[in-house]
């Protein structure tokens, strides 16, 4: 090969391969001198390479501004070879392995020792520090994310890197499915079924636009494999599904070993278990996606819910202490082995007379400062419990009451004026403190009430109950949201509503996005629009693409053209540009012809 650049500059590679996969080979960059670091990626067939060579141009233009810019590793700079061209530059990943060697039960014995101790499930340090990676794993995704122009669709342990730190890089980035918010760029270019969703079956990758909800599910069996060391859905069922043998059979029928189907199983593995002593907060996020968010893709966690709960998983400075102390007497205990060794060897060597007197004055020192520490510990509860021990009791009561409705039910959600949903099975039912059951146990699925509603499922249709147990809003959609003060978004036949919380239609839409900053697009007569969460129209369907707020303002596409409007609807930034961005920190950036340039909110250039 003879490679250049796009300046046709002439790149020295090493023969030797870092990597290869299904449809390219990675080679390290030797010169010239301002690519080392870098990395190229040779397409096999020739002809793939010409079909996705508009894509990585895209990629290259529009590679989105990340904090930590080795997080996800995107094309830098295209690559020919003899003037055709052949790949493109990118930087190298950090981490010499693939997230894959911490996914399963017991690590990789490629990984050396000092990662064994540092990520062992066995240890709450160990456990800390594999919720650490997943914080940046979440935090990476979760960035781009918010672009809303970017799936990963094929996201896996395969495509992450991962440094001792716990520290990653996204790769494998040229697969990526690309769109404008609202219709198709560029296609994923595959995807791998056991770490994919339900709606593969029904989707056109190649034409259909992928919403990141297909990533969160993606995601999650990721952060499952990496605390518990096995796919979620993995076991040996019996019964009707006795004949279901792969992870992405049982994940088409949600046969998910922790969940509702859990009686459908002959062997659940052992490492399922475990499942039990994660945080709460972690179990529900597990739940949301594996069990609602089958069929549901917006209940799946997102990646930013994940972020939070794995956001606390900094440990304290006690846990790093006690870890501290392990790891001293586990070297102690080592180098004691090794002298015992050398001293039958060799018996003329004498042994360490003052290795025991000082692993007592170290152990003496350990017992003091715990007791230290505890003392703080006592203290400051004392206090706490001094200050709010009105509230401690107010929450205690709380738990007594869900308590007392337990006995002789499956699952009890939180409390809600004094009534509960109910699981026995794989039916919910409304009862009330009194253990009064207010309807049947006959819903499919309930959800959390909000606004003093709560949505339910029954036969795949839903319809929303009062805390009364009465079905105010018939069972007849085929999605719902959460009621946000009056309205809530409704589906039927294609076509959404905004219902009132009697289930009167307030308008009919072709579309309706997410809300962001309380405003949300929609889609009529193949125009778009903006409305609030009243269903108020904000902004008229007159643009022919509508992108979501950010800072107060919103791109908008009028003739092939961008502008901005404000959170009021007005046109505060003409509809004149070819490209433009998202506002962050009050600036964007946005283009006339081949001058690229920065404006502030009011569409003044700024320096």
């Amino acid at each position: 090969m003879q490679l250049q650049n796009e300046k046709l500059q002439n790149l020295q590679i090493n023969e030797d391969a870092l990597g290869e996969g299904a449809e390219g080979i990675i080679y390290e960059v030797i010169a010239p001198e301002k690519y080392m670091g870098y990395v190229v990626k040779i397409y096999k067939d020739k002809v793939q390479a010409q079909g996705i060579q508009e894509k990585i141009k895209y990629l290259i233009k529009n590679k989105p501004a990340l904090k930590d810019t080795e997080s996800i590793i995107f094309p830098e700079e295209m690559v020919y070879d003899h003037g055709s061209f052949a790949g493109f530059l990118m930087k190298k990943a950090r981490g010499s392995y693939d997230l894959t060697t911490l996914c399963t039960l017991k690590p990789s014995s490629r990984l050396p020792r000092p990662w064994h101790e540092k990520y062992d499930r066995q240890t709450t340090h160990g456990m800390r520090n594999r919720r650490i990676m997943c914080y940046n794993i979440a935090a990476t995704i979760n960035e781009l994310h918010r672009t809303r122009k970017f799936t990963f669709v094929d996201i896996k342990p395969e495509n992450i890197k991962v440094d001792f730190d716990g520290k990653v890089s996204i790769v494998d980035t040229d697969s990526i499915a690309i769109s404008d918010g609202f219709e198709m760029l560029f296609p994923a270019e595959k995807f791998t079924q056991e770490y994919s969703p339900i709606e593969f079956k029904d989707l056109n990758l190649k034409a259909d636009l992928i919403e990141e909800t297909w990533d969160r599910f993606s995601i999650s069996i990721i952060f499952y494999k990496i605390l518990f060391g096995i796919h979620p859905y993995a076991g040996t069922c019996k019964g009707d599904y006795a004949n279901l043998n792969s992870n992405e059979q049982k994940i088409m029928e949600g046969l998910f070993p922790n969940g509702k189907k859990k009686e459908h199983f002959d062997i659940i593995p052992e490492p399922h278990k475990k499942f039990k002593e994660a945080p709460s907060r972690v179990r529900k996020l597990f739940l949301n996606t594996f069990e609602e968010g089958l069929h549901l893709p917006t209940r799946r966690a997102s990646a930013e819910d994940w972020c939070k709960v794995f956001k606390e998983a900094k440990p304290s400075f006690f846990e790093l202490f006690q870890h501290k102390i392990k790891t001293f007497f586990k070297k102690i205990k080592k180098e004691k082995k090794t002298e015992q060794l050398v001293f039958q060897t060799h018996s003329e060597a004498p042994a360490n007379s003052g290795l025991v007197p000082a692993m007592i004055i170290f152990a003496l020192f350990t017992v003091i400062a715990v007791y230290v520490l505890r003392q703080n510990d006592a203290r400051r509860l004392q206090e706490i419990e001094q200050a709010y021990g009105q509230v401690k009791q107010m929450e205690a009561t709380q738990f007594v009451k869900q308590s007392l409705i337990y006995d002789g039910h499956d699952a009890v959600e939180e409390l809600y004026e004094n009534v509960s949903w109910v699981r026995v099975g794989d039916k919910f039912g409304l009862i009330s403190i009194d253990r009064e059951y207010l309807t049947a146990l006959k819903y499919d699925w309930a959800n959390d009430f909000k606004s003093g509603l709560s949505a339910v499922r029954l036969n795949g249709k839903y319809g929303f109950v009062d805390k009364y147990g009465k079905e105010v809003i018939p069972i007849q959609y085929d999605y719902v949201t959460n009621f946000k003060g009056d309205v809530a978004l409704a589906r039927k036949d294609r076509v959404y509503y905004f219902i009132n919380r009697k289930g009167v239609a307030l308008k009919g839409y072709q579309e309706v996005g997410d809300f962001y900053q309380g405003i949300a697009t929609f889609k009529k007569d193949g125009l778009w629009g903006y409305l609030n969460e009243r269903g108020d129209i904000i902004a008229e369907a007159q643009y022919d693409f509508a992108y979501p707020f950010m800072e107060g303002r919103a791109k908008v596409n009028y003739m092939g053209k961008y502008g901005y409007i404000d959170t009021k609807g007005n046109l505060v930034i003409p509809t004149k540009y070819d490209t433009g961005g998202a506002f962050r920190d009050g600036k964007t950036i946005v283009s006339i012809g081949e001058e690229n340039f920065e404006i502030d909110y009011w569409g003044k250039i700024t320096p």
